[in-house]
């Protein structure tokens, strides 16, 4: 596990070169990427479609999944999958991105897993995961005290209900996170400071720690005011 501490104004670009990079260094054929939601991201997005970034990224080759998304039309503003659009996918067209559909949000689970598994295999492995950290350590829509934290079965993708809101998501479960490659968690802003110190203290049972089972490199990219507490 590494921690990559940028300054707040170069932090969108900082992780888009990252990805850039990542990318490119990818031999396969197919290059697949689970998108986070997000004021960070959106950051990290908007960043991608810039020179040389737009120029160097392999589009062609690259397919992009959501790691969560909440239970709304992709029209809808809460949508991540609207977000992505609106940062970046509508100026990289020849990109495949598939967003989560279904008449129930257990429907579209079933329905996004099955997906993954027609374009990366029975055994999915994800080149590049994107993750959050929540103010209270969830990552992806994995909650604290969530059942699907100690689930022990085959699912690849689940439905679960926000415990504040009660609104319906659809999440990565832990298994297909830890299987990626390489892991970018996004980290930005003072509020995150003491989740953040709390997060990387080992032995933590914060939803964020699933990561200690992940079988391939994490990377914390955390900006100067969350870093303040580490």
């Amino acid at each position: 596990m590494q921690v990559e501490v940028v300054e707040g104004r170069f932090f969108g670009a900082a992780v888009a070169d990252e990805i850039v990079s990542l990318a490119g260094q990818v031999e396969r054929e197919k290059i697949a990427i689970a998108l986070s939601g997000g004021s960070t991201p959106a950051e990290v997005y908007r960043n991608l479609v810039v020179e040389p970034r737009v120029s160097e990224m392999p589009w062609d080759k690259t397919v992009f999944f959501l790691g969560d998304e909440r239970w709304v039309p992709i029209t809808d503003s809460q949508s991540n999958f609207f977000m992505a659009q609106d940062t970046f996918l509508e100026q990289v067209p020849k990109t495949k991105a598939f967003p989560v559909v279904g008449r129930t949000a257990e429907e579209a689970a079933t329905e996004y897993e099955k997906l993954i598994k027609t374009h990366l295999g029975e055994n999915p492995v994800f080149n590049i995961v994107l993750l959050g950290l929540g103010d209270d350590g969830h990552t992806a829509s994995l909650f604290p005290n969530s059942p699907l934290l100690k689930e022990d079965s085959t699912r690849l993708v689940a439905s679960c209900t926000h415990p504040e809101s009660g609104q319906k998501r659809i999440t990565f479960m832990p298994r297909l996170i830890q299987s990626a490659e390489r892991i970018l968690v996004l980290v930005k802003g003072k509020n995150k400071a003491k989740i953040l110190s709390s997060a990387l203290t080992r032995g933590n049972t914060l939803p964020i720690s699933i990561l200690d089972k992940a079988k391939g490199k994490i990377t914390y990219f955390v900006d100067t005011e969350a870093a303040a507490e580490l």
